[in-house]
């Protein structure tokens, strides 16, 4: 069995996304291997392809089969004069390729369907649509059902966006939208502002980026919608429909988020080897006495935390105000069964800490 390789991190680059609590170098390992497969290589996927290669992202798919035009250039801002009449996946994929070469790109000169008669990539961790069609939408919701694919959806009219991620088992497009028909309604008839364009394809790399590294996971469905003439924005809850014909005989659950769980698990060995300044290891197999007690105020009950973490780290109020932690410190947990580890792994994180579970069994 080949042993997987670690990927390359230039950590003066990415330092300031290093810095930040819930990616760490962990996170931007994770970021480095990811793969996301981009539909469309028009204005929405510019900023999107640009942000996610910037970020570190390992490797970008991506799915057009359109010819550059004048009218692409005031949204499409990788594309310049010279470029008309070339393939938009090739000059965006080439541009990647020069400016960020540590991202590999790879590009199919073909309108995404889930009927192509190709060789999809494996592994993809991510889908993003930047199309502006329900057409292809509808082919990427059959697609991320069939193959237990996460996506993000997309899309930009006049002054206005939305952005919604779709989880297989959670909910799809079809759940949303269950009666929605294709339209002539595009930006080419009402028209659209550029830095719509851009506002909404930076927002959709957030989402990725807090996607690949589990920041802010729930089972709760949201779809965002921007009116930037009134800046008005607005958050919908939505929840899966048990009768969708689209899903509802999915049985397939989404291996890659069962896998992305155990994101921030890491060896005993590990564990055993942290020994820098703003470490911080606890050791459930070791009575509370032995460890430093910790102040820390999470809005949670201190008889509820400390029952699921077996009383061993104290909880009270004002970490803030007193700053008796930093928020740099990187925690790191063990437990022989990696259950109390896990919980308080994921509870750190949740309340902004860069932390890391372990176990011995």
């Amino acid at each position: 069995m080949v042993k997987e390789t670690k990927p390359f991190l230039n950590l003066h680059k990415y330092s300031r996304q290093i810095s930040l609590p819930f990616i760490g170098i962990k996170g931007l390992e994770t970021i480095k291997k990811s793969k996301i497969m981009l539909v469309g290589a028009g204005a929405l996927a510019h900023n999107c392809c640009q942000y996610l290669a910037s970020s570190g992202i390992g490797e970008i798919i991506i799915f057009d089969q359109d010819i550059i035009e004048e009218s692409n250039l005031p949204r499409q801002i990788l594309f310049t004069k010279k470029d008309l009449g070339k393939k938009k996946v090739e000059v965006l994929s080439n541009y990647i390729k020069n400016h960020y070469p540590e991202t590999k790109i790879k590009v199919y000169d073909c309108f995404f369907t889930n009927q192509n008669n190709i060789n999809f990539p494996k592994n993809i961790d991510l889908i993003i649509n930047a199309s502006d069609n329900f057409t292809t939408r509808k082919k990427i919701n059959e697609f991320s059902i069939q193959h237990s694919i996460s996506w993000i959806d997309m899309g930009v009219l006049a002054m206005n966006g939305h952005v919604a991620l779709f989880q297989p088992g959670q909910g799809c497009f079809s759940c949303l939208f269950p009666n929605i028909e294709s339209s002539e309604v595009n930006c080419s008839l009402f028209g659209v502002l550029p830095s719509v364009c851009g506002l909404i394809g930076s927002f959709v790399v957030n989402e990725t980026i807090k996607f690949l590294t589990c920041l802010n996971q729930n089972k709760v469905n949201t779809y965002y919608q921007f009116n930037f003439k009134e800046n008005n924005f607005k958050k919908f809850f939505w929840v899966k429909d048990q009768s969708c014909f689209t899903c509802k005989d999915l049985i397939k659950t989404e291996q890659k988020n069962t896998n992305r769980e155990n994101l921030y698990l890491i060896s005993y060995d590990e564990f055993k080897n942290q020994s820098s300044l703003n470490s911080v290891k606890i050791n459930f197999n070791i009575r509370q006495e032995k460890h430093e007690q910790y102040d820390l105020d999470f809005n949670i009950s201190e008889k509820l935390f400390q029952s699921i973490l077996n009383s061993n780290i104290k909880l009270i109020k004002s970490i803030l105000n007193e700053q008796k932690i930093n928020i740099e410190s990187t925690f790191y947990f063990f437990c022989n069964y990696g259950i109390k580890s896990k919980i308080a792994c994921e509870f750190f994180r949740k309340n902004g800490f860069n932390a890391f579970y372990s176990k011995k069994i």
